[in-house]
């Protein structure tokens, strides 16, 4: 049996977050059918984000515009691209260091938030994070809240979320960005006709396949499903 991957303490895949119109949107199909338990909800200006547990302790987000005159950026990102995946939060233990180690290597943090003493946070761009928004946060503590009105009774059993497949144009820039920088751990290392994947784990629950397609090879979908 093989050693399992020496994973950081230093970033964690927290939890991938979800846009779409409503947190009721979402409900049928991570609720009522994956079976994702309430952990917790808020609303703030231009987005009201609410949290989903699964079996195995990860966790899934859902991200709704909230008072969007106030703060467009969520109701732009519906408006162009549709419900989807908006972003992945990595908790750090030390915000400072994550920018430090970001800067180094040429990214452009933004968004840094300090007013907070409990969870500050930067972000990088789409176009720095190979098509995707990477929260960076540095946090103290949890927090649960009830569920809304009309929350349905989550299915049995609950589904476990393993994590995100991620199709990128780049594999080396994704792995200079999540093994390199984030310090995921490689468990997996898959190739495919036209295609190439890497698997990273972190010291959460979830994972991040990374998967990039040759320009005559088979389309990365093909990759997510492979054993």
């Amino acid at each position: 049996m093989a050693d399992a991957p020496a994973l950081s303490s230093f970033a964690v895949l927290d939890h991938v977050a979800v846009a779409l119109p409503r947190w009721q949107d979402g409900w049928p199909r991570y609720v009522s059918q994956l079976g994702g338990r309430w952990s917790s909800g808020a609303e703030a200006s231009g987005f009201a984000p609410s949290q989903l547990r699964f079996a195995n302790d990860a966790r899934l987000e859902l991200l709704a515009p909230h008072q969007p005159e106030a703060n467009p950026f969520l109701a732009t990102f519906l408006a162009r691209s549709g419900p989807g995946i908006h972003h992945l939060t990595f908790k750090v233990a030390n915000l400072d260091e994550a920018l430090r180690r970001a800067e180094a290597v040429g990214l452009q943090p933004v968004d840094v938030n300090r007013s907070q003493p409990d969870w500050q946070e930067a972000f990088l761009r789409p176009s720095e994070a190979q098509g995707i928004v990477v929260q960076l946060a540095q946090a103290s503590g949890s927090w649960s809240s009830p569920p809304p009105p009309g929350f349905p009774t989550p299915a049995e059993p609950p589904a476990a979320f393993l994590g995100l497949v991620h199709a990128v144009a780049d594999l080396g820039a994704a792995r200079r960005l999540f093994q390199d920088l984030l310090e995921g751990s490689p468990v997996a290392e898959l190739h495919g006709p036209g295609w190439q994947a890497l698997e990273l784990a972190w010291a959460g629950p979830l994972r991040l396949r990374l998967v990039a397609a040759e320009p005559t090879g088979a389309p990365p979908a093909e990759a997510a499903e492979a054993a």
